[in-house]
């Protein structure tokens, strides 16, 4: 029998240009590849021909991307609100953590804004669903393993910080790293109320946009653990590097065979959101 296992989500969100910062999206709808709007954009070096990467590019943190009706928005420190359509221009092949995408280069405001806030040329590009992605679509932290993580290490407001995992579903759950037994469950999604308080003893309370719309009828399967790097040291607003929390993970959980911590869980779409009208995010 396949275990089938509910799940309380406090908060869910995504950048929808990869690497900038992690946000909480009100009324998040889901198909069968994953949360829509995801990463649907990158930004990328044109003449090395590779995307940049938020670990060697931690300034992108501090960029709010988002899609309105206007087009895609913006809100680079020190421009400001940058918003327009995006044009589709030439094809461009560029390397993902070696795996080669098929990207087409946006026109309008935006590479330029960029460049001039990275301090280098660089350009807007958008690429197909999974393109910027590096492991599964969806990925799964929950509250007791925050908890836990930060009591050990010496982080405790690690759970009010939890971007720094950028999940795309923050749960609700007493028990530490019990995700790491859910691989192969099929699990239903369910909101926390807006405004409701976590679990007991937790006095943080739900991140906007947590009870709002979507993610009505939406199941998953839990898929592999989620291997992690040296993005959770870069603080998610700022993007400065510190804390150590990367080698104190590493000391705590299991590895991968590349030496790589573990936490959270990557999964699947089984069942997608009930359609909405109105949704944002398609």
């Amino acid at each position: 029998m396949v275990q089938e296992i509910a799940l309380r989500v406090r908060s869910a969100g995504f950048a929808t240009v990869k690497g900038t910062a992690h946000a909480p999206r009100p009324g998040i709808r889901f198909d069968a590849a994953g949360p829509v709007g995801d990463r649907r954009y990158c930004v990328v070096d044109p003449e090395r021909g590779a995307v940049l990467k938020t670990v060697q590019t931690p300034q992108l943190l501090r960029v709010a991307a988002r899609e309105c009706a206007a087009g895609l928005a913006l809100d680079i420190p020190g421009t400001g609100i940058v918003v327009a359509p995006v044009g589709m221009g030439r094809a461009l092949d560029v390397d993902y953590w070696g795996r080669r995408v098929r990207a087409r280069l946006g026109t309008g405001p935006h590479a330029e804004a960029l460049s001039d806030f990275l301090g280098r040329r660089v350009a807007l590009a958008r690429v197909p669903r999974g393109g910027a992605v590096y492991g599964d679509p969806t990925s799964i932290v929950t509250t007791g393993s925050l908890r836990a993580l930060g009591e050990a290490t010496g982080h405790p407001d690690l759970l009010t910080e939890f971007v720094r995992f950028r999940p795309t579903l923050l749960v609700e759950s007493d028990e530490p790293f019990g995700e790491d037994a859910w691989a192969g469950a099929e699990v239903r999604v369910e909101r926390v109320p807006a405004g409701a308080s976590g679990a007991k003893g937790d006095g943080e309370r739900t991140q906007p946009g947590a009870g709002e719309g979507g993610m009505e009828g939406l199941r998953l399967r839990v898929g592999d653990p989620i291997p992690r790097c040296a993005v959770i040291d870069l603080d998610p607003v700022t993007g400065e590097r510190g804390g150590g929390l990367l080698r104190a993970l590493a000391a705590m959980r299991p590895r991968n065979e590349r030496g790589e911590p573990l936490f959270g869980a990557y999964a699947r779409v089984v069942r997608p959101t009930a359609e909405t009208p109105g949704t944002l995010g398609q």
